[in-house]
């Protein structure tokens, strides 16, 4: 997000964290600068970085912006790029992983013991994060009860009309919401924004 106004709006309605995209490919693309600037603006525990399989470099210059989490798509989920990232995280700071997951493959597991969350995001081909396309809820659940111990974030089409089913069937305690509250690719809609939170409030207060 990159419209402080709007930001600090949504944390006041009930978001616990705005993600910054840094991604030149994505309609969402924040420079390192706007992460800046943004960051100096929010409060303390809510700015979270969003990249794909980021070198180490821009690791680097990421966490100089003041971000409080990174959240890494990733491509490449070897054990040592993995360790390579963990390494990088600041103390206080946290590192949340988002694998690129086709439907027929297994959860790798191995990422669990370096991420503070996992990001279940929907898959598709050449396509990282903001598909639009909602996933595999049931599957989502059995992911997560597996693993009670790791917080796992639901992401993937979600908006205003679907949210408080998605919950219901994933039982998601944390979900990332984008492209289902814009107005078009990478421009955010209050009006949008509001009604999700209206339908959290309104009708998913009694979902188990």
């Amino acid at each position: 997000m990159r419209d402080i106004s709007l930001a600090l709006d949504v944390l006041h309605w009930g978001a616990d964290f705005i993600g910054m995209i840094h991604h030149v490919r994505s309609p969402r693309h924040v420079s390192l600068t706007e992460m800046t600037s943004l960051s100096s603006n929010l409060p303390e525990g809510t700015r979270v970085a969003v990249v794909v399989d980021p070198e180490p470099m821009l690791v680097r210059a990421i966490w100089q912006t003041g971000v409080d989490h990174l959240q890494v798509h990733l491509k490449n989920g070897s054990e040592q790029r993995l360790e390579q990232l963990q390494k990088s995280v600041p103390p206080g700071k946290q590192l949340w992983l988002a694998p690129s997951l086709p439907p027929e493959c297994v959860f790798p597991s191995e990422i669990l013991p370096f991420a503070s969350r996992v990001v279940v995001d929907t898959y598709v081909p050449h396509q990282v994060g903001g598909t639009g396309k909602t996933g595999d809820w049931s599957g989502f659940r059995k992911l997560a009860t597996a693993n009670p111990m790791m917080p796992f974030v639901l992401a993937g089409g979600l908006h205003p009309e679907n949210v408080c089913e998605a919950i219901r069937v994933s039982g998601a305690t944390c979900i990332d919401v984008n492209s289902g509250v814009e107005r078009e690719p990478g421009v955010k809609c209050p009006e949008k924004i509001r009604a999700l939170f209206q339908a959290l409030h309104e009708q998913c207060s009694d979902v188990p």
